[in-house]
């Protein structure tokens, strides 16, 4: 079996300019900490940033929203927005700047390409409507720009990144062709970021739903991001 689509960085993602508190605890007498223990965890993990402080009001009510205020490592100040509640009745909050923009597209990056960043960088003065040019850092050094401008509604943004495939789209691509045949499958095609680069290939694991292995070789066909895969019987490696 063989496939051929167009699968790259060049693929719209559609990241929301507000962040999501999973967990809201209480220690000591500061009912908000469990706020911002989370606002810095999630931060340092996706931005592998420190974050050196964070300090949101010890009488701030999370319903009616407030304003928490910290400082990275490097020294660098920032803003958090706690909104309100959401319907699931957990926090949201947004951090202002160009770090928003940072921390929303390493967390898309890092699901759509199965890889983390090692650095995102945006303008600190960015006109969204406009659109504006960030860049992301590879583990081997290497930079790939990444475009932002506005989507249609006014709490996301859009953001591409053209020189990077999206190894989580190959993957649902890959499960979709195999489901319309109906062979019920998950596929795996590692964690080790890929660059658009044409003639380049690597293979994808493939476990059936009866229990068998196999794998899908897939191909770069072009610097547009377009794809060629075939799936073989065989696990990775295998004869």
């Amino acid at each position: 079996m063989s496939g051929l689509a167009r699968i790259s960085g060049a693929l719209v993602v559609i990241a929301s300019v507000m962040g999501l508190a999973e967990i809201l605890g209480c220690q000591g007498r500061n009912p908000n900490h469990g706020v911002e223990r989370h606002i810095a965890e999630r931060l340092s993990r996706a931005l592998r940033m420190q974050v050196g402080s964070l300090a949101c009001p010890t009488d701030g009510d999370v319903r009616a929203g407030f304003v928490c205020s910290g400082t990275l490592r490097s020294g660098q100040p920032f803003v958090v927005d706690v909104s309100g509640i959401d319907p699931a009745g957990q926090p949201t909050w947004k951090v202002r700047g160009a770090l928003n923009f940072e921390y929303q597209i390493a967390l898309g990056f890092a699901r759509a390409a199965r890889g983390r960043p090692a650095a995102v960088a945006c303008p600190r003065s960015g006109d969204l409507k406009a659109g504006f040019e960030c860049q992301i850092t590879l583990d081997d050094g290497h930079t790939t720009p990444v475009w932002v401008t506005a989507s249609d509604r006014a709490d996301r943004f859009v953001w591409r990144a053209g020189e990077v495939l999206m190894l989580g789209a190959i993957e649902e691509q890959i499960q979709l062709d195999l489901d319309r045949r109906d062979r019920t499958a998950s596929v795996d095609c590692g964690r080790v970021l890929q660059k658009s680069v044409p003639g380049h290939s690597f293979d994808c694991a493939i476990q059936f739903g009866d229990g068998k292995s196999g794998s899908a070789t897939v191909w770069i066909v072009d610097a547009d991001g377009r794809i060629q895969y075939r799936v073989s019987a065989h696990p990775p490696g295998a004869e």
